[in-house]
């Protein structure tokens, strides 16, 4: 009796099995089913950015350095790691529509990986740190199955970087206020501020806290290098413990096919001061850029082509704001850093 129960049963799951695929199959017809297993999928250019770092302007510019090179760049999607953006969230339920149930927000990303692959375009995408902690899917796609060389850029004026934050409203407010440039009152313009000019009643300027300032600068300076690489380690998994990323340069593979430190750590500052102009700046972000570049898939560019192509588009024509122009108690943040550097 037992082992007619046991045939049953097995007769059982064999015909459940094959209701699953007839339903499965009758469901899909007229409708795309996403592609199989991430194994040859080409690698995405992943550039590992932070707030308040001019990434826009860096992602722009190395798309059409790369179209300069003669790569195509697939456009749009730059932040296509953050499932939180609302754009993103309508793009993937237009694509949930499209194909069967339970398809999830990784399938999303393999899918626009392989759309960009068959159009032969290079996919670049900005990636936060922030983005990788909160969904922890696609820091596993990003880590292994993606297996990025990652760029890293981070802004080495700490002071600058904590004026935009404060304007921006992504700092703690001991460490500053954003303030209305007329009347001096609370901003709540934070980020949509960008969009308002540099000029204006509406304009929003820092009141930065000058009481430890000097001490939260340095703090900030010395210490959140090394943290933004231990956060990124997690994540990323070509980047060696030992790895200080404290000098820009691209790094061969190893002897054993594998990327034995991240492809690049760039200062913003160095990619962008070409736009105030002189000399001396065209070299050093010639310099960066070809670095970069060389990461990014398109090493034929040497310093002489990436210098030539910044002379032509950009060199000289956006000089930097003087930080009297954008914090509101300018002179007591110059005194507190001053008496800080012993009255220099």
């Amino acid at each position: 009796r037992q082992i007619i129960i046991m045939r049953f049963l097995d007769f059982l799951i064999v015909y459940m099995s094959l209701a699953v695929q007839a339903v499965q199959a009758l469901t899909t017809q007229g409708k795309s089913t996403p592609a199989d297993g991430p194994t040859q999928l080409p690698t995405p250019v992943v550039v590992y950015t932070e707030t308040c770092s001019e990434s826009s302007f860096v992602m722009s510019t190395l798309g059409r350095l790369l179209n300069f090179a003669g790569i195509q760049v697939a456009r749009g999607q730059a932040e296509i790691l953050n499932r939180g953006r609302p754009d993103n969230k309508r793009s993937f339920e237009a694509f949930k529509a499209q194909v069967i149930s339970g398809v999830g927000y990784v399938d999303y990303l393999r899918h626009l990986q392989r759309q960009h692959d068959a159009d032969g375009k290079i996919w670049i995408i900005k990636a936060f740190k922030a983005h990788l902690e909160l969904f922890p899917d696609i820091a596993r796609l990003v880590r292994e199955e993606w297996r990025v060389r990652p760029i890293k850029l981070h802004r080495t004026n700490s002071l600058e970087r904590l004026i935009c934050e404060v304007r921006d409203c992504f700092a703690p407010e001991e460490a500053g206020i954003p303030v209305n440039a007329s009347t001096g009152a609370k901003s709540t313009a934070c980020f949509a501020r960008r969009k308002m000019g540099a000029s204006g009643t509406q304009r929003t300027l820092a009141w930065l806290n000058v009481t430890g300032l000097p001490s939260r600068l340095a703090s900030r300076d010395a210490a959140r290098l090394d943290r933004e690489l231990a956060k990124l380690r997690l994540a990323v998994a070509t980047i060696p413990a030992n790895a200080t990323g404290r000098s820009q340069g691209a790094v061969n593979d190893g002897a054993d096919g594998t990327s034995s430190i991240m492809c690049s750590f760039s200062s913003d500052e160095e990619l962008t001061v070409f736009q105030a102009g002189g000399s001396d700046n065209l070299k050093i972000s010639a310099v960066a850029w070809a670095t970069l570049l060389a990461c990014a898939g398109a090493p034929q560019l040497g310093v002489p082509e990436v210098s030539a192509w910044l002379e032509a588009n950009g060199y000289g024509r956006r000089s930097p704001m003087p930080i009297s122009k954008t914090v509101k108690n300018y002179h007591a943040v110059a005194a507190a850093l001053r008496d800080a550097e012993g009255g220099t």
